[in-house]
């Protein structure tokens, strides 16, 4: 798959975090309404943009480990802030780990970022265990 068929996927993971924004919910929502969970495959954030607050609905990001330092970094500031977020991370895997399309490494390259897209059977078969016992860990609550 050609590198620029991966920058509409990457920017449509990231409208999951925005999604979270208050401000975001407050001006796009209809009253009464909200989502009962935010769930993200390695979205990208901005280390530098102000997201404000999030909603108190559960805010999960499941992504590898290659690289991490800013979503981690994201997902501490947030969990700081009083957010219901938790990160999990897959060692050794890139952005796209559950696409098994990608079996030979490329580097995605856009003006504000760039990843390696590859996929990792081993993080697939983790994350979807992990999105199963999430979804129950949610709806079990509702």
């Amino acid at each position: 798959m050609p590198a620029a068929g991966w920058l509409p996927l990457a920017l449509g993971l990231w409208l999951t975090i925005l999604a979270a924004m208050t401000r975001s919910r407050e001006a796009q929502l209809p009253e009464r309404f909200d989502f009962c969970a935010y769930l993200a495959f390695y979205p990208a954030v901005n280390p530098t943009f102000d997201y404000g607050a999030l909603a108190s609905r559960p805010i999960r990001i499941f992504m590898g480990s290659l690289p991490i330092s800013v979503v981690r970094a994201f997902t501490e500031k947030q969990r700081a802030a009083g957010a219901d977020i938790k990160l999990v991370e897959y060692e050794g895997a890139h952005h796209a780990f559950d696409n098994p399309d990608a079996r030979a490494p490329f580097v995605v390259k856009a003006p504000a970022i760039s990843f390696t897209v590859l996929y990792a059977p081993q993080a697939h078969t983790k994350a979807k265990n992990d999105m199963k016992e999430t979804l129950a860990e949610i709806f079990g609550k509702l």
